[in-house]
C-alpha cells in the first residue's frame, strides 16, 4: 500500500499485469524493456504445490545469502 502513483518495477513483466489488476489508478514503468524470466514461467502453482508436498528441488545457501535474501523477502511481503 502505497500513497504513490507511481512506481518502477524492477522484476520480471509478468508481475507487471498483477500491478496493474489491483492498482488500475496507478502508473508502473518496468525498469527493463521485455524483462521475462523463463525459469519464472517454468513455475506453476502446480509444480510449487508438488515440490512443497514432497519436498523436492532442496537447495543449500550460505548464511550471508540467507540474511540477504531473508531481508528481500521481508519487504516484499509487506508490500500488499
Amino acid at each position: 500500500q502505497s500513497d504513490n502513483q507511481e512506481f518502477i518495477i524492477g522484476t520480471e513483466e509478468g508481475i507487471l499485469h498483477q500491478l496493474k489488476l489491483k492498482n488500475p489508478e496507478k502508473q508502473f514503468y518496468m525498469l527493463k524493456y521485455r524483462f521475462i524470466c523463463p525459469n519464472m514461467k517454468k513455475t506453476t502453482i502446480e509444480t510449487l504445490y508438488e515440490s512443497l508436498r514432497d519436498m523436492k528441488h532442496e537447495i543449500d545457501l550460505d548464511e550471508e545469502t540467507i540474511k540477504k535474501a531473508s531481508l528481500s523477502l521481508e519487504k516484499m511481503l509487506k508490500v500488499k
